[in-house]
């Protein structure tokens, strides 16, 4: 009898012991090894006036504003498969290594299919040029009004192109982690490479074609009127903040506002704010696309431009931000896409969701009015959200 009762004295903590680290093992891994990217340039969409051109595992899709879609065609899409358009014409790119662009009308009729000589890696339009980015180099640019049914896309000479630049750096280094942001009188271009470091940066006046040359910098930015507004990209670095006059290359403003464990990035702009997003991040570490590698949480970060005064919230630990404009933020937490009002930080909107397994890796794209849900693996576009 005494014996049963020292086992039971035994096994009753050691059973309380499991199910504490079971407890323990829910509450910090539950998240399990899911990754969330989001993106604030476009690969797999593209906004052009009030349409929205996207792709989906069998083809390329248009959604209006009304939210009425239409498929332009049928065609097999990889992961790696990139568009972009303009008013008339898309650009579709197979993959990586296909080295064709194809120029399809909004009724899906091959225009044109262009031959490149390099893999394009991904695709933007600035204006009315082209950037097609390769793996190793972003040297090539094709003016679109050259496009025709007969001709290849025309690579624009150096002397002709105000927003040109020709880097080259070593493939095993390069990343293609590029800022292409641009606004009614200037452009600003900014290549890093694999461990976040910038290997190229300008900012070109479209009048005079006048170029800025700003010192190599491991800050991002974004353009506001006539200032570029700097800022660290990750932490251990820099805690300071610049606004720089782009048609004189002054600092007309620095401060100290930012937190140095944590890193930035810009994700929106409006009339009023810059929206960034912070991630806190050991030294010389950017963002982590792993849910369960994500320490503190994410931050919104509002900035008012004419006072450049901050507004701050805060995510729970694991909690990712997928979105958020000058109103409200959504986030992906343990099975659910949160809304909240940037107002006073109140929950508006909780929604299950289906899309997101544990082992899973995926993008979030925001485009227009919608979040592109993709799978990394797959391709596959998994879910539109309506964030109007």
């Amino acid at each position: 009898m005494r014996k049963k009762y020292r086992k039971n004295m035994i096994a009753f903590p050691l059973i309380f012991i499991i199910i504490g680290l079971l407890i323990l093992r829910h509450l910090f891994t539950n998240q399990g090894d899911i990754s969330i990217h989001v993106k604030d340039n476009y690969s797999h969409a593209c906004h052009v006036n009030d349409l929205i051109v996207y792709l989906d595992s069998d083809g390329i899709y248009c959604k209006n504003s009304k939210g009425n879609i239409d498929k332009i065609c049928n065609i097999s899409i990889a992961k790696t498969s990139t568009v972009t358009a303009d008013e008339e014409f898309i650009f579709f790119s197979p993959s990586v290594d296909s080295k064709k662009i194809f120029q399809l009308d909004y009724f899906g009729n091959v225009i044109k299919i262009h031959n490149i000589s390099h893999s394009i890696y991904d695709m933007y339009f600035v204006d009315d040029i082209l950037y097609v980015l390769n793996y190793s180099d972003i040297n090539m640019r094709y003016d679109i009004k050259a496009y025709s049914s007969v001709d290849d896309m025309k690579i624009i000479d150096l002397d002709k192109c105000p927003y040109d630049y020709n880097i080259t750096v070593e493939k095993k280094f390069f990343s293609a982690n590029i800022q292409i942001i641009n606004n009614r009188n200037h452009c600003y271009l900014k290549i890093t490479d694999k461990n976040e470091k910038t290997v190229f940066c300008n900012v070109y006046n479209k009048k005079n074609a006048k170029q800025i040359f700003l010192s190599k910098t491991d800050m991002t930015a974004s353009l506001y009127d006539n200032k570029l507004i700097l800022f660290p990209l990750k932490s251990g670095k820099l805690n300071n903040y610049y606004i720089i006059n782009i048609d004189n290359g002054k600092v007309v403003e620095s401060g100290t506002t930012f937190n140095i464990d944590y890193s930035y990035q810009p994700i929106k702009q409006s009339d009023k704010y810059l929206i960034i997003i912070a991630q806190y991040s050991h030294y010389a570490k950017g963002f982590t696309d792993n849910v369960s590698e994500q320490i503190d949480g994410d931050r919104i970060i509002l900035w008012n431009y004419e006072t450049s005064h901050f507004e701050e919230k805060k995510t729970k630990n694991h909690e990712r931000i997928i979105y958020a404009n000058s109103q409200k933020a959504i986030t992906y937490y343990k099975g659910k896409y949160l809304t909240y009002s940037l107002e006073d930080w109140s929950l508006i909107k909780k929604q299950s969701v289906d899309e997101i397994k544990e082992g899973g890796s995926y993008t979030f794209e925001s485009c227009g009015d919608y979040i592109f849900v993709f799978d990394n693996n797959s391709g596959e576009l998994l879910n539109t959200i309506n964030i109007a």
